[in-house]
C-alpha cells in the first residue's frame, strides 16, 4: 500500500549564478513511500544551486530567465530546459531539442550532497493529484498566496480542514506550518523568451523525470513529461520539448 506523508515543504529550484547561497527547505511530498518534496538545483562552471525564500517565489519575466547567456553576477534561473550531461541542468537558451539529447541528470545532484533531493517521475505526480485516497480533495488549483494568482495547493494526507481560495500574509502561514504545499504558476521559456498565458492551462508548468517514449508518435520524440496547470483540468502526463524552460520541484525522502 502506498502512504504518502508531508513531513516537510520545499521552494521551487532557483539558480544563481555565481553566488547564491541556499534558503531554507520547504515542507512538501513524495512517491511512493513516506517522503517530502523540495525543489531542483543546478552545479556547473559559475552556477550553484539553490532554493526560493518562499513556496510561492518565482523569477518570472526577469532577469535571469531572459538573459541566461549572459551570465550575470546575481541574475537567478527557475525556469529549466530538460536537465542532461550535455546541458548544464538545462541552463541554457538554446530551442534546439537535440541540443537536450542524453540521459537525464536529475536536478537534485546540484543540491548539497547531491544524493538527497531528487525529481519525481511522472507516475509520482499522478499519485499524488488523481490516484491516492481522496486525492481529488488534498489539492486546488487557481489559489492565490500571498499576492501570487494561479497558485496549486497540494495537502497532505489525512488533511480535514479546509483549502481557501486565497491566503495572505496573516494566513499562509498556519496553512503552511498545517502541511499545505504551495506550487506558483510561474509561466515557462522559451530562449529568452517569458510566457505566461492567462487565457491558457498552462501558466504552471513542471518538468518530471520521466522522458517521453513512443517510435509511433514521431511528433513527440523531442519530450519529456510535465505536469501543467492554470485555468483547466490539471494535467499529469502532459509533454513538453525538452528545450522549453519549466519550474522544477524535488522532493527528498522523510526518514
Amino acid at each position: 500500500m502506498m502512504m504518502l506523508a508531508v513531513a516537510e515543504r520545499t521552494k521551487n529550484l532557483s539558480v544563481r549564478v555565481r553566488f547564491l547561497e541556499s534558503s531554507p527547505s520547504l515542507q512538501a511530498n513524495r512517491f511512493p513511500s513516506p517522503r517530502a518534496t523540495s525543489r531542483p538545483h543546478t552545479t556547473v562552471a559559475n552556477t550553484t544551486g539553490g532554493f526560493a525564500a518562499n513556496q510561492y517565489d518565482c523569477v518570472g519575466n526577469a532577469a535571469g530567465n531572459t538573459t541566461i547567456d549572459s551570465q550575470a553576477s546575481g541574475a537567478v534561473v527557475d525556469l529549466f530546459g530538460w536537465s542532461t550531461s550535455a546541458t548544464n541542468f538545462g541552463i541554457s537558451t538554446s530551442t534546439s531539442d537535440s541540443d537536450y539529447d542524453g540521459g537525464f541528470v536529475d536536478w537534485g545532484k546540484n543540491i548539497g550532497d547531491g544524493s538527497t533531493w531528487f525529481t519525481l517521475s511522472n507516475k509520482g505526480w499522478e499519485f499524488l493529484l488523481e490516484t491516492r485516497i481522496n486525492a481529488r480533495w488534498l489539492y486546488r488549483n487557481g489559489v492565490t498566496v500571498c499576492g501570487k494568482k494561479s497558485c496549486l495547493i497540494i495537502a497532505p494526507d489525512g488533511y480535514t480542514g479546509t483549502i481557501a481560495s486565497s491566503y495572505d500574509a496573516s494566513t499562509w502561514p498556519a496553512a503552511e506550518a498545517a502541511g499545505l504545499v504551495c506550487l506558483p504558476a510561474a509561466g515557462y521559456r522559451i530562449g529568452s523568451e517569458y510566457k505566461f498565458n492567462e487565457a491558457s492551462n498552462s501558466m504552471g508548468n513542471y518538468w518530471t523525470r520521466s522522458r517521453y517514449h513512443d517510435e509511433s508518435l514521431f511528433q513527440y520524440e523531442d519530450c519529456s513529461f510535465n505536469f501543467h496547470f492554470g485555468i483547466g483540468p490539471i494535467v499529469t502526463n502532459g509533454k513538453r520539448e525538452r528545450s522549453y524552460g519549466n519550474s522544477v520541484r524535488l522532493v527528498r525522502d522523510v526518514k
